[in-house]
């Protein structure tokens, strides 16, 4: 089976077992998603649910919001996590659409692959498919490709999904195209991190796991890098902090439906509290690591009371 087969029948399966996934975000328009789902990291849906018709009251389409300025728009958004950057975010997204990019402004970058380079046109140079830095983005970059072919609304079904990609898509860039801060990042990346930085960000997580946590949120605890602390992780525990984290919730998942019979609770309540909301990618990543499904786990906890 080639990958796009792959690839074609996990998105058949989840068509015929799952057809009408939806977002919990309300919106009326593209343009009105695009806004929530900005808003929408590190922050609930009803939140943000909260916040938008205010939004798009003032705001009702790109071109009135492109206008905008930060202090204009701030008010609005100061109730979000994170409001000063999302403030920025949804006006550079607003300007990133050409037909509403104020003059002189910054607008969007575009990332070209074709049979033997990806081109970024933001860097000076063409970087060949056949450079091992570039697979995992050349392999994520063709799997959205046929994502979006095999189903066009498919990065629309959660918001998550398609904020996670930007974030990988933006980091794999600024890590493997030449700019002007590629020196300073890679000289970052070779600095010693004692194996105290990765128990400090372990200890971290452990206490925190049952929050939305971003590699960002880590790095900012610890004091170094996204590049510093995943070299060091990789050194020192053979895996990734945001593996670290994702089988540190598992675990605690596993022992949460071992003790949920005397509560009455189930999976799903156990996996949404420490952040898994697709309950199909849970269920897939609970038996690899465990070896059973989550309902045997709930069910052993309940025979052993």
């Amino acid at each position: 089976m080639t990958r796009k087969e792959r690839f074609q029948f996990v998105l058949d399966y989840f068509s015929k077992h799952n057809p009408d996934a939806e977002t919990e975000l309300f919106y009326d328009s593209p343009y009105q998603l695009l806004v929530a789902v900005i808003l929408s990291a590190q922050c609930t849906d009803k939140r943000v649910n909260m916040t938008t018709p205010a939004i798009f009251d003032r705001y009702p389409d790109p071109e009135s919001l492109a206008r905008a300025s930060f202090d204009e728009l701030f008010p609005l958004v100061r109730s979000i996590s994170y409001p000063n950057n999302k403030t920025k975010h949804l006006i550079g997204m607003a300007r990133m659409l050409p037909e509403y990019a104020p003059q002189g402004s910054t607008v969007h970058l575009e990332i070209t692959v074709d049979h033997e380079y990806l081109t970024v046109p933001a860097t000076t140079e063409r970087l060949p498919l056949y450079n091992p830095a570039l697979a995992p983005l050349v392999h994520f970059i063709d799997y959205l490709r046929l994502t979006l072919e095999a189903s066009g609304n498919a990065l629309q079904a959660g918001s998550r999904l398609a904020e996670h990609a930007e974030e990988y898509l933006m980091s794999s860039l600024l890590m493997s195209a030449g700019h002007n801060h590629s020196r300073a990042l890679a000289s970052d990346a070779q600095r010693s991190l004692l194996p105290r930085a990765v128990r400090r960000a372990q200890d971290f997580m452990a206490a925190h796991a049952d929050q939305p946590l971003s590699l960002a949120d880590i790095c900012s605890e610890v004091g170094c890098s996204a590049r510093a602390l995943q070299l060091a992780f990789r050194q020192h525990a053979d895996q990734g902090p945001m593996e670290f984290l994702r089988e540190l919730r598992l675990d605690r998942v596993r022992a949460e439906l071992l003790v949920s019979a005397a509560s009455n609770g189930g999976v799903r309540e156990a996996a949404e509290k420490y952040g898994f909301l697709h309950l199909g990618h849970f269920a897939a990543q609970y038996r690899a690591r465990f070896g059973e499904r989550p309902s045997e786990t709930l069910a052993r906890g309940a025979v052993g009371r």
